[in-house]
């Protein structure tokens, strides 16, 4: 069984990956784009991509390559606590670590460490890495050219590419999560017996009170929202969708009654997923 997941090697999708598929074939992919288009050709049979994190939000790279797809379906979530490490080169002088030229991490990490980056590196320059990873692993490769550069990565990173732990922990929150999908082109079995959500996107129709309304009929419905956000439609300026999740699968009996009201008020509608933990 192949996996496709956001690499290279070390990224905290790998160790999801790692987790979540025990065994199998893991596959490293250089976007989250790529990944979906690799699932929906065929080239692999899962993937895993970051959707959320605790602290800086949500991915917004996940949720365009999935409303540009089809047939490509959230069928379970991850949850994996994220330790932020800082790396250097072997023999790097930590005591010189306010003089460091360069940081480089994704610009999700990078969010994720300010307080950190603010109070100890004050001169840096920040540049965003296309992953944590291929920014460690690039650190290592051109060991020559980067004698005073660092970079924020996963302490598995360190070993994969041969770099030295400066500092464990250095997230801005104590608590610091990141919430995976796992996709697939092969819906599961709803199983009633755990806590399932579902995900949709929607447009509202241009009305007064339209979302006032559609939120309300969750709460009739006693559904619970476990989270909405928006995100623009890309179409006329002050026009967006919004990506809610909420406790309930596409097979329970109350959905379609759910959704039927809802869809009412939409001019636009996509359904993600419907899935468990793992």
């Amino acid at each position: 069984m192949k996996i496709s997941y956001l690499g290279p090697e070390g990224s905290y999708t790998h160790i999801a990956a790692k987790q979540a598929f025990n065994g199998a074939d893991l596959v490293p992919s250089s976007t989250i784009t790529n990944i979906v288009h690799d699932l929906a050709v065929g080239l692999v049979d899962s993937a895993i991509v970051p959707v959320e994190n605790s602290i800086a939000g949500g991915v917004a790279e996940t949720i365009e390559a999935l409303q540009q797809s089809e047939d490509i379906y959230v069928v379970h979530e991850y949850i994996l606590p994220i330790d932020h490490c800082l790396l250097a080169l072997p023999g790097f002088d930590k005591n010189k670590l306010a003089q460091t030229q360069r940081i480089r991490a994704h610009h999700m990490a990078l969010g994720q460490c300010m307080d950190y980056i603010r109070s100890n590196l004050p001169n840096v320059e920040i540049l965003p890495s296309s992953s944590n990873s291929s920014a460690a692993k690039a650190l290592k490769a051109n060991e020559a050219e980067n004698p005073n550069q660092v970079v924020i990565a996963s302490e598995l990173c360190a070993e994969i590419y041969g770099l030295e732990v400066l500092e464990k922990a250095i997230n801005d929150s104590n608590i610091n999560e990141t919430r995976f999908w796992i996709l697939s082109k092969k819906l599961e079995d709803f199983k009633p017996e755990v806590k399932n959500k579902t995900t949709i996107l929607f447009q509202t129709k241009d009305e007064p009170g339209s979302l006032q309304v559609v939120l309300r009929l969750f709460a009739v419905n006693n559904v619970n929202l476990s989270r909405i956000e928006s995100r623009p439609a890309k179409k006329n300026i002050g026009e967006y969708l919004f990506l809610v999740d909420f406790d309930l699968h596409k097979e329970d009996p109350r959905y379609d009654t759910l959704v039927r009201q809802v869809r009412q008020h939409f001019s636009y509608y996509k359904w993600l997923g419907s899935y468990s933990q793992v």
